[in-house]
């Protein structure tokens, strides 16, 4: 039983803000290989017998098998079949995921392979700067974070992010969990006021693990990007669905670019609301363009790859891959893949009250803050023929 496997079995102090009695800190960290999440000499996981792991590796190679799907969009500009795997059924559901951050190897193993029996999708950093950048391109039930790293600490990583968060993803708060063997009372009341949400000293039991997974917090997480993954699939089936309807009807705003004239510009339009993608593709069509729909932002990549674009226009909020996380590995490749510069890049989010600024990100051209100016897309459509 999983309450077996537990070997460290001591009560774990938990520091929330309405928690601030003082930590009785270890003088030195105890080795996590003499714990229940820990590996042997050659590197395996400890704690975890050898048909758990087996399973464990069968469900990472169901997530790639996943991820390797022929997409929607890919679908549709080829006018080719879906293949195995890209059936209704195997989008359909979405697994757990999970980040942790910590310059330990042995740390970051150990607890990869106990969450992943638990279910989850592990994604591991050995920095904060590269915990950030992870964190700004994916969403996770749950982010365990060490203090004490090279590069960029735990504190600094979770000041910044909240930060980023603030402007770019107000919609989705995440869960952190703070990790530390050395980190005193007041680095532990530091990083809570900064916008970690818990912290637990190491070395972290399994039972602990399994405390955290099914927790009030963490379960929340889940039932908000399950329902963000829903509203995804459902909205893409709707807006494919509409672009076959025109593409039938000889309408503009069908997908295929084979169906436009040279001479005929030609949008991007990334985004995950039906009404947002119906009301562009009609004001884009008044003015002789056509438009190529995605409704997340893994398709709106792959896609600003295949060809330079007149004009693109992309929602933060698409799921799985952010708007601003898309462009920003698409620049990337740009720079080793083109000689050309993809212009007129649209940053689309939604403005919050009068006093909300939509700011331009890094690697977009202008901003549209949403409900969308029609006015503002016109001119700008207009301006670019």
């Amino acid at each position: 039983k999983y309450d077996d496997m537990v070997v460290d079995d001591e009560p774990q102090q938990e520091v929330n803000m309405h928690q601030t009695e003082e930590i009785p800190l270890s003088s030195t960290e105890k080795m996590l290989s003499q714990t229940s999440i820990g590996t042997d000499v050659e590197g395996e996981v400890v704690g975890m017998e050898e048909d758990d792991l087996e399973r464990a590796r069968i469900a990472k190679k169901r997530n790639l098998d996943r991820s390797q799907d022929v997409s929607v969009s890919e679908h549709l500009l080829s006018g080719g079949a879906v293949g195995p795997g890209g059936d209704q059924s195997d989008e359909s559901s979405r697994v757990k995921c999970a980040l942790v951050i910590d310059d330990s190897m042995t740390t970051r193993k150990g607890i990869d392979g106990a969450l992943t029996r638990l279910g989850f999708e592990v994604t591991q950093a050995e920095n904060g700067l590269e915990g950030l950048q992870v964190m700004k391109t994916k969403l996770f039930e749950v982010v365990l974070c060490d203090f004490l790293m090279p590069v960029m600490d735990g504190l600094d990583l979770v000041q910044q992010y909240r930060a980023w968060e603030a402007s770019n993803r107000p919609w989705f708060h995440q869960h952190i969990v703070g990790i530390s063997a050395h980190a005193s009372l007041n680095d532990a009341e530091t990083a809570l006021r900064l916008g970690m949400n818990k912290y637990f000293q190491k070395p972290i039991p399994l039972k602990l693990l399994k405390e955290i997974s099914t927790s009030a917090e963490v379960l929340e997480s889940s039932k908000q990007l399950d329902e963000k993954f829903k509203e995804a699939i459902i909205t893409r089936e709707s807006v494919v669905s509409g672009l076959m309807r025109m593409a039938q009807g000889g309408a503009s705003g069908s997908s295929s670019d084979e169906l436009a004239p040279n001479t005929t510009r030609v949008c991007l339009i990334a985004e995950s609301s039906e009404a947002v993608v119906k009301g562009l593709i009609q004001c884009a069509e008044t003015l002789g363009w056509r438009s190529s729909v995605v409704t997340d932002g893994e398709d709106a990549l792959r896609l600003l790859k295949m060809r330079v674009w007149d004009a693109v226009f992309i929602n933060e909020t698409i799921y799985p891959l952010t708007g601003s996380s898309c462009v920003t590995r698409f620049r990337e490749w740009e720079v080793k893949n083109r000689v050309l510069r993809q212009k007129n890049v649209y940053f689309l989010r939604e403005v919050l009250g009068p006093s909300d600024i939509v700011s331009i990100p890094h690697g977009f051209d202008g901003a549209l803050g949403k409900p969308i100016n029609m006015q503002l897309f016109s001119n700008i459509l207009v301006n670019n023929k």
